[in-house]
């Protein structure tokens, strides 16, 4: 009892401490790997895209999910990382979701993150109902990327004119791009408009798209590349969906003609688990290697199957506990241990505290002794006393 007690308290102030970084429009941490920005909000998020115009080079770790109020000037957003500074650092989601991101402009290097450089991570994150417009180099997770994408899921759709992508725009040689997946339309005016890239020059691993692609000349676009070159492998272990009337004539790859026909798959096989026992498939000892899993009617990585089972089961507990719940309104208690040579008293006072649970008047347990009594009608106080407790 005395250590349930002891971690109410521990989760009373880290949700104190929780509540005060919401209210802060700078995130807490110091954007190093030791000690990296932690972020909450869209606020502290759109910060982080500015002090990496000075700082390019930050780690960031994404702390809950966020949805992004676009109301206003939805070009408001400003991309993470540019064509002249890049992203170098690291942004870790946790496996966390950003929903309602809109970016809509005629500028270049448009999505999240505008361009991630060779020293640049991008992994664990999912975007959900978002929408990016832009010109040349646009991909839901990046416009442009020399870095690595790993284990990134975007559902929206995307617009723009050259080396469009629902990931992202342009892949430079050496860069990597593993563990993703679009689901929605990626729609471009002109060539290179792929499913996951618009144009790649190195390879892309165990990823997927689902949904729609259009480009400007037949051969430009591709439903998981637009166009390679210097790649003698571009995809490796990818899908996408061939059922759709008007993806069925398109190739894997816009420039390589029915190379890569053997990864499409029939729509079904996206939730009836057949494409997920494929992505789990190690290629390799040395394979960046993530588990996938269908939840819900949708195909997704394993960590985000996990994020909602967890809020799924948190959810179930709190209506339990709200059915049996006594509201306590101040609960103190005291810690005595007492040694040979030393006293030490600990007094600690929470209030608004709930505890799911029906005590006798007294109850004395262990050496524990817990005295209980009613003050008003909702409103109970208990002190708490142990003595020579180890």
């Amino acid at each position: 009892m005395l250590a349930w007690l002891l971690g109410m308290y521990s989760c009373f102030w880290g949700m104190m401490a929780e509540t005060a970084a919401l209210e802060s429009s700078i995130p807490s941490g110091s954007g190093t790997e030791s000690s990296p920005y932690c972020v909450y909000t869209q606020e502290q998020l759109q910060w982080i895209a500015n002090a990496v115009l000075e700082t390019p080079g930050l780690y960031v770790e994404l702390m809950r999910d966020i949805t992004v109020d676009a109301t206003g000037d939805e070009a408001d957003w400003i991309p993470i990382g540019t064509s002249k500074t890049p992203f170098e650092g690291t942004f870790d989601g946790n496996y966390h979701c950003i929903s309602g991101l809109r970016y809509d402009a005629s500028a270049s290097y448009a999505g999240m993150f505008g361009a991630i450089g060779e020293n640049g991570i991008v992994q664990c994150l999912q975007l959900k109902d978002i929408t990016i417009t832009g010109k040349n180099q646009v991909g839901g997770i990046a416009g442009h990327n020399k870095g690595t994408i790993q284990d990134c899921m975007v559902f929206g759709d995307i617009y723009g004119v050259a080396r469009v992508g629902g990931i992202v725009g342009g892949n430079d040689l050496n860069a990597k791009v593993y563990n993703c997946a679009h689901v929605g339309s990626v729609i471009g005016t002109s060539t290179n408009i792929g499913g996951v890239c618009g144009r790649s020059n190195a390879m892309i691993g165990n990823c997927y798209h689902l949904g729609g692609v259009s480009g400007s000349n037949f051969g430009s676009y591709g439903l998981l590349i637009g166009q390679t070159e210097g790649v003698e492998n571009p995809l490796v272990n990818c899908f996408y969906q061939t059922d759709d009337e008007k993806t069925v004539d398109i190739d894997a790859v816009g420039n390589i003609s029915n190379a890569y026909a053997n990864l499409g798959q029939l729509g079904i096989a996206f939730f009836d688990g057949t494409v997920a026992g494929y992505l789990n498939q190690k290629l390799s000892e040395s394979d960046v290697h993530s588990e996938w899993c269908v939840q819900d009617g949708n195909l997704l990585l394993k960590g985000f199957c996990a994020k909602a089972e967890a809020a799924s089961t948190t959810s179930t507990e709190e209506s339990a506990v709200a059915e049996s719940t006594l509201a306590v309104t101040e609960t103190s208690f005291s810690t005595n241990t007492t040694t040979e040579s030393t006293a030490t008293i600990v007094n600690l006072t929470t209030v608004g505290v709930m505890i799911a649970t029906t005590m006798e008047t007294t109850i004395t347990t262990s050496g524990v002794s817990f005295a209980i009594s009613e003050t008003t009608e909702n409103t109970t106080t208990i002190s708490l006393t142990t003595a020579g407790v180890t």
